[in-house]
């Protein structure tokens, strides 16, 4: 008798366990959500610059494919959605952050410049501008084979698998996406689209289609099957090579089967800077990685001795060559002490040869903007004024975005870029006006007004996170289209226009093989102590630097939720110097950089587009930029 009440007992206290077991997870799990807000997710996100792009992205997810499956099949889905931005006649950069072993890693399949270019290419930048149309212009291909490293390297899923949903987009009942209506209807791009060989794939007749028209592409169809069954190097050295380089060829394109064939992508370790709690990961050159580090670590808040001494790294300073050491030197560790020394490259006034870690005994401090100092209206136009001082010097250092892989005689620019000696030295040309000379910054005032790319940012459920940015450059790339394959070639090649030494405006000749430098900067953040993270990267050109800059001011530094902080107006500086506003950015603030003697100028287009993906503990939140008409999945 007392046996069974005993066995009564322990099954009560059992049942007892078994239902708290279920309640107190629940309770937990909806405190979490309750915590996190309606529009956090409890798992994983992917956020890319359309709502059909982003579910596909999540069902690879969740069909336990890896974030780079994810990204994969996002960017695949995007080439057909938005192709006047991106596609198989691009280039992809991905930035991976594996959460196992911590490492970030950077996949570059960038275009190179073919061995048989044109001759005095260059000598046809000004007429080629904005619009750079014509088959000179085309780079070799990398996306595919960038598709492929990255799933070799990550993939957890067939690679057939990654291409299926939009096989199923494009053989369904696919109409022309509201985005892609837009450009064709524009005025501007109207003339060149209608001569182009475009115009048998967008227009019907004499007219270009409209949002929600039938979208017929079974060329792109068919080759996508071909690559989903046979790989990669079916575009590379495979049967559908030849029938690229033919069409391309009819429109006086000089690519070979050997440019395809040699083709070969990069996996480096990514730039790490350090930015207060977080650590910021994002290309090398000759993508842009290095400018957005140099903006953001000119403006950050002063960091701490441990922090700076462990992971920081800055350039050895001298006045002049052979001088003694000035103030502004970076002492290295003991360890350490071994310089490499490169040619002395003068940055307005001061020489800069050496690395090793950064002390914060050589650090001044950074501005210290936070959301208690943009308060008031004074706080606020004090901030953009520091950011536009920025924005100027960091223009002037675009021409430092050589392929070192195809310049290896030129000093990295990453090193400089990322060193506090140099963040520094720019904190004190910083003053309270804004009407310095161009030569002040080191601009050139060069005409540059690009604008193009997609982005895709995914974090899967262990904490994996890739950003990608791919692109055919300005809109709908080179306007040459491939029939037989389906295929928009880039116009990438016109971006060696804005590649010169300082000083002279003179780009030098092309080298075979070379990547053109890019403002495209994927990139990651990792608080490892708080489990944070913010997954991040942009579209629109030379827009992208500005806006993605300005959403992690707001994110980290501003308290802005992710939505607001992708949303916020933002603004950027051009070539000479001269400040654009988006509409509706701050009158306010306008006037108030005004009377610093801020000039601005009004901009034609203002599409910068921002995709990311943030985690906040047990947070995960995703936003795909609106002005895109995106939207973020999630699960």
């Amino acid at each position: 008798m007392a046996k069974g009440r005993g066995t009564t007992v322990s099954m009560a206290l059992l049942g007892l366990g078994m239902v708290l077991a279920i309640i107190v997870p629940a309770v937990v799990l909806s405190r979490q959500r309750i915590h996190c807000g309606p529009k956090a997710f409890a798992h994983a996100a992917v956020a890319a610059d359309s709502k059909i792009c982003s579910d596909i992205g999540r069902a690879i997810l969740q069909k336990h494919g890896s974030p780079v499956d994810a990204t994969i099949a996002a960017l695949v889905c995007t080439g057909v959605v938005n192709p006047q931005s991106m596609g198989l006649g691009g280039g992809v950069i991905f930035t991976i952050y594996n959460a196992t072993t911590g490492r970030v890693e950077v996949i570059n399949a960038r275009e190179r410049v073919p061995a048989s270019h044109v001759a005095g290419l260059l000598d046809q930048c000004e007429q080629a501008q904005p619009l750079g149309t014509g088959a000179q212009w085309i780079g070799v291909p990398g996306e595919l084979r960038g598709y492929a490293e990255a799933h070799r390297r990550h993939g957890r899923l067939p690679w057939a698998q990654l291409f299926q949903p939009t096989i199923e987009l494009l053989q369904g009942d696919l109409r022309v996406p509201h985005i892609l209506g837009q450009f064709l209807q524009s005025s501007f791009l109207r003339p060149s689209l209608y001569a182009s060989s475009l115009r048998q794939l967008f227009f019907n007749g004499t007219e270009p289609l409209r949002p929600q028209d039938p979208l017929l592409w079974p060329a792109l169809a068919s080759t996508l099957e071909t690559v989903a069954a046979e790989g990669a190097e079916a575009l590379y050295t495979g049967r559908l090579s030849q029938l690229l380089l033919d069409d391309i060829a009819r429109e006086g394109g000089q690519l070979t089967r050997k440019d395809l064939a040699s083709f070969q992508v990069e996996v480096v370790d990514a730039l790490a800077m350090p930015l207060g709690d977080y650590t910021l990961y994002s290309p090398p050159p000759p993508a842009g990685g290095a400018l957005l580090s140099f903006v953001l670590n000119v403006l950050k808040a002063p960091s701490s001795d441990a922090e700076v001494g462990a992971k920081g790294w800055a350039r050895m300073v001298w006045p002049t060559p052979g001088d003694p050491l000035s103030p502004l030197q970076v002492i290295p560790s003991q360890e350490q002490v071994a310089l490499q020394v490169e040619s002395c490259l003068s940055l307005s006034g001061v020489c800069i040869r050496g690395w090793g870690p950064a002390y914060d005994s050589a650090v001044q401090g950074g501005f210290n903007f936070s959301k208690e100092s943009v308060a008031r209206p004074e706080g606020r136009v004090n901030l953009y004024h520091h950011l536009v001082e920025t924005l100027k010097f960091a223009r002037g250092q675009r021409w430092r975005l050589w392929d070192p892989q195809s310049h290896p005689e030129v000093q990295n620019a990453s090193w400089d870029l990322l060193g506090e000696a140099l963040a520094q030295h720019i904190r004190e040309q910083i003053d309270a006006r804004g009407d310095h000379q161009l030569s002040h910054y080191s601009l050139a005032g060069s005409w540059s007004h690009r604008m193009g790319t997609a982005h895709v940012s995914v974090l899967g459920e262990d904490g994996s996170a890739v950003s990608a940015t791919s692109t055919i450059n300005t809109p709908f790339g080179a306007m040459v289209y491939s029939p037989r394959t389906g295929i928009l070639l880039n116009n990438e090649l016109l971006d060696l226009c804005w590649r010169h030494p300082r000083g002279s405006g003179i780009p030098p000749p092309p080298v075979p093989g070379e990547r053109p430098p890019s403002s495209m900067v994927p990139s990651i953040l990792v608080n490892a102590a708080q489990g944070s993270k913010l997954v991040i990267g942009g579209a629109g050109g030379e827009l992208i630097i500005s806006a993605v800059a300005q959403a992690i001011v707001n994110k980290l530094w501003l308290g802005l939720d992710l939505q607001a902080a992708i949303a916020a107006p933002i603004l950027h500086v051009d070539s000479k110097g001269r400040v654009e506003y988006e509409p509706s950015f701050s009158q306010e603030v306008k006037e108030g950089l005004q009377d610093r003697g801020q000039n601005q100028i009004k901009r034609l287009i203002f599409l910068n587009v921002v995709q990311a993906v943030s985690q906040d503990r047990a947070c995960v939140y995703a936003v795909s930029d609106p002005r895109k008409h995106g939207a973020p999945s999630g699960y």
